[in-house]
């Protein structure tokens, strides 16, 4: 891409400033380096005849984007810590396709519906004859520096915004294509000695849930995910119904590689089996690998030894399962409870076998603060504590955490974290070469899923300090798993479209 106009001053030339005022969308990027602790100001700042028309300022809590709009000013407050460190930080901000995007230094920080770009002024003719950069229109300076203020007439799609931060920059595959009334759903992926295994529903009714034809399907890669053999059928759909939402787990000291599923019977759905609709049935059933996901043997059902006979739905929430330093395997699961309303709804839970797969046990459920929880996922924190992270219907919109030293017996620690935003939708986890985890879920309604992030935490979970952007847009449901030389692979579904594979550097999760 060419730039528009580059700064070569404090300020933009006549001309340079009417090409800009004329923006109805684009992209900026600058350099900024703050002198000191708390100092605030405007970077830049665009106006006519002495009145503003569109300022980008330096708060105390980040940065924030304003133009102004008849009365008054569209504004985006864009929360962002470390700008007064005394360093060098690249921002970059496009306005366009109905909404403000902000990235800073590694990452995509902030997406907002509601653009605020130059023309959107347009509610006051005439444009701008002043543009201003590291100072207001009236000559304040900014505490700080701007270098390299540029203006692009196109908007920065994700990758492109990588390139000029850059950053490394992972490279995606698709591995399974919707076609013809087929969709593909709801990735499993395992890494089995270098091999990735890659299991999702294929459903032949278009994308929803059951009621519909599932059966499940598997491809590997032998090269790192650059390439992808054919899809084979492992499991048909349950007596004609549905086999779905795979959770895969590899058992290295005995080599097996496990998917449980959920199953149901023909005409069979999650309502129609609370209700307790004749026929309608739900169970888990298992199936098993020991060649690396090349063969795969005949299912078998799945019961809990101390499974309560009331439970109607016993599911698995889909994605990865992890294996405890003592060999216990535990998978992520939901079953339905009472809401105390006279009602069913469900509440996450564990299965684990401490015999290598040969029989489970449910553990107990989570009803958090009032609320259901849904799809989890799992790792193990501090030696011997199972965690657990799920989906949920909490106000708080974010993600529930808890903590069990019992196998899922009983759950401690029981909370919401304030940096990790839920949109109801399933998350996934993974141990990470250097012993932190990595955690994955859709972070924005756009107004559909996406927003894909994936974030680190040295803590066992507790905080999350580190994250990057997988995908800016459309991101639903996925799994993730870590090859042997530390790439990060994350299997992810384009909804619709599309289950797609990125592969990550080793250091893309770094600062």
């Amino acid at each position: 891409m060419n730039p528009l106009v580059v700064a070569a001053a404090d300020y933009f030339s006549g001309w340079d400033t009417q090409r800009v005022g004329q923006l109805t969308q684009g992209t900026l990027t600058f350099a900024m380096r703050m002198r000191g602790a708390g100092r605030t100001g405007i970077a830049i700042e665009g106006g006519l005849a002495g009145e503003p028309r569109w300022q980008l300022w330096v708060t105390a809590q980040g940065l924030a984007v304003c133009a102004a709009w008849h009365n008054g000013w569209r504004r985006h407050d864009v929360p962002v810590s470390g700008l007064d460190d005394g360093a060098w930080h690249t921002v970059i901000v496009t306005s366009g396709s109905g909404r403000v995007r902000v990235w800073v230094d590694h990452d995509l920080i902030y997406q907002a519906p509601g653009e605020a770009w130059f023309a959107d002024s347009a509610a006051k003719p005439g444009g701008l004859d002043t543009l201003v950069v590291g100072r207001s229109l009236d000559g304040e300076r900014l505490m700080g520096e701007i270098a390299d203020a540029t203006f692009y007439r196109e908007v920065f799609i994700h990758d492109q915004a990588l390139k000029v931060l850059e950053q490394p920059i992972p490279f995606s595959t698709s591995a399974l294509v919707n076609h013809d009334g087929i969709s593909y759903r709801i990735p499993a992926l395992a890494s089995v000695e270098g091999t990735l295994v890659l299991v999702a529903d294929r459903r032949h009714n278009g994308p929803g849930d059951a009621p519909n034809v599932i059966d499940l399907v598997c491809q590997r890669s032998t090269d790192g995910g650059r390439t992808w053999g054919d899809a084979s059928v492992i499991v048909p759909p349950f007596e004609g119904g549905a086999s779905t939402d795979a959770c895969l787990l590899y058992d290295q000291s005995t080599g097996t590689l496990w998917a449980l599923f959920s199953a149901y019977a023909p005409g069979s759905s999650q309502p129609a089996v609370l209700r307790g609709d004749p026929g309608a049935e739900a169970l888990i059933q298992a199936v098993a690998s020991t060649d690396a996901g090349q063969t795969w043997q005949t299912p078998v059902t799945v019961t809990p030894t101390n499974a309560n006979p009331a439970v109607r739905c016993l599911g698995v929430s889909p994605g990865a399962g992890a294996v405890m330093h003592d060999g216990t395997l535990v998978i992520p699961a939901y079953h339905e409870v009472d809401d105390g309303e006279g009602g069913l709804d469900f509440a996450a839970t564990v299965l684990t076998s401490r015999d290598h797969g040969q029989s489970w046990q449910v553990g107990q459920p989570i009803w958090a603060d009032g609320h259901p929880t849904y799809e989890s996922t799992v790792f193990e924190g501090n030696p011997g504590d199972i965690v657990l992270m799920a989906r949920n219907q909490h106000p708080s919109g974010k993600v529930l955490r808890a903590t069990s030293n019992e196998y899922g017996n009983a759950w401690d620690n029981v909370d919401f974290l304030a940096d990790v935003p839920e949109i109801f939708s399933q998350p996934a986890s993974t141990p990470l070469p250097d012993g932190r985890i990595a955690f994955c879920n859709p972070s924005a309604l756009l107004p559909y899923r996406g927003w894909g992030v994936v974030r680190a935490s040295s803590d066992g979970g507790v905080t999350w300090p580190y994250h990057r952007t997988l995908n800016a847009d459309r991101h639903g449901y996925q799994s993730m798993a870590v090859l042997p030389d530390g790439q990060l692979v994350v299997a992810w579904e384009h909804e619709w479209d599309s289950i797609d594979v990125t592969v990550c550097p080793p250091d893309w999760l770094h600062p």
